[in-house]
């Protein structure tokens, strides 16, 4: 981020994000841009429907593997959907009990792009996790710096006025 504005000033919230101390943050216009980076499904939807109200961009950067998924949305350019589904389709997760199955079908299907974009041996520990053999899957430090740099990248190109897209969803997997 300081590469794009040495000067910018960055806040922090130690305790986490919420609805409460987000929207005061948002409706004050201390935040240009967030940078998303929540394991908790409901709260990723209602971050984003906060970004839709106060018009600022969202960029999303998960792990996958070696790899990272990057999603970059534009509500300050009007975008009104959250990973390019109506704002409805996600209303079962406020209105309903979705079940551990549901938001993990959700996870592969509408964020990550479907299963053919799941690193292999991220599902193999996702099974893992669901026999008590894993806490987590892995999540590697490789892949974590891999997804600062490419959310840093797509930051400055919303700065610099670059990236004028609504909406990207790209699943980037390093080669060698």
């Amino acid at each position: 981020m300081y590469e794009a504005n040495p000067f910018m000033h960055v806040t922090t919230l130690s305790e986490g994000v919420t609805n409460d101390n987000l929207e005061p943050l948002l409706k004050e216009k201390r935040i240009n841009c967030i940078i998303e980076e929540i394991d908790d499904l409901p709260m990723k939807i209602s971050v984003r429907q906060l970004a839709m109200k106060y018009k600022v961009p969202v960029v999303m950067i998960t792990d996958n593997g070696d790899g990272v998924v990057l999603h970059v949305e534009r509500y300050d350019l009007g975008y009104n959907k959250v990973f390019d589904k109506p704002l409805e389709y996600w209303d079962k997760l406020s209105t309903g009990k979705p079940t551990p199955q549901d938001m993990g079908m959700m996870i592969v299907n509408d964020i990550i792009g479907g299963p053919q974009n799941v690193a292999p041996r991220v599902f193999e520990s996702v099974g893992r996790v669901l026999n008590h053999e894993l806490v987590s899957w892995s999540q590697l430090g490789s892949a974590a710096i891999f997804g600062g740099v490419i959310a840093t990248v797509a930051v400055k190109k919303i700065t610099l006025g670059t990236s004028t897209e609504p909406y990207t969803a790209i699943n980037i997997q390093p080669t060698v």
